[in-house]
């Protein structure tokens, strides 16, 4: 299930949920004004997250205000690296308290 878009007519957090939600395993790329943020997704587990010379859960935290810009998503590509390991919802918590 490969996708496209702009975040514009998504929100960051919902097109982060959507391969979590659909246990789907790929990278989804994120680019918007402050650059390209890569998420890497293991049947719907987000392992990790890539952004600028920032990884993991900061990398995270970095991308929750873009709201202009375009994503996709490629099916199978899998992760070359672990740099989160807590489930998604934990994460994105932890990375809305950090923004704020």
């Amino acid at each position: 299930m490969a996708f496209n878009g702009n975040l514009h007519e998504f929100g960051i957090v919902a097109l982060l949920q959507l391969p979590n939600t659909n246990r789907l395993t790929g990278r989804l790329i994120v680019q918007g004004h402050a650059g390209e943020a890569e998420f890497y997704y293991t049947k719907g587990r987000l392992t990790h997250c890539a952004s600028e010379d920032i990884t993991g859960r900061e990398a995270l935290a970095s991308v929750l205000d873009w709201d202009e810009g375009k994503f996709s998503f490629e099916t199978d590509v899998q992760s070359p690296q672990e740099t989160i390991r807590e489930d998604l919802h934990h994460t994105l918590m932890w990375a809305l308290k950090e923004r704020d």
